[in-house]
């Protein structure tokens, strides 16, 4: 009985690492881009730099805070 569980668990397990593995490979491949990380890196270098820029573009365009809630 417990032997059954053991190896149930086994295969899931293998498949969640399988999972994660093409997870992890479309995410660095084709999702985030050379592009994506030079940008990444130049506008977005500073600590906290993401959170200030967003509050600045809220205050000078309503619209916009208002899509950001």
């Amino acid at each position: 009985m417990f032997e059954d569980i053991e190896k149930e668990i086994a295969a899931n397990l293998a498949i969640l690492i399988m999972l994660l593995g093409c997870s992890f490979h479309l995410i660095n491949k084709h999702y985030v881009t050379k592009e994506m990380a030079y940008l990444a890196k130049k506008y977005h270098s500073q600590e906290g730099e993401f959170q200030r820029r967003r509050d600045a573009a809220k205050r000078e365009h309503p619209v916009l805070a208002e899509r950001l809630k």
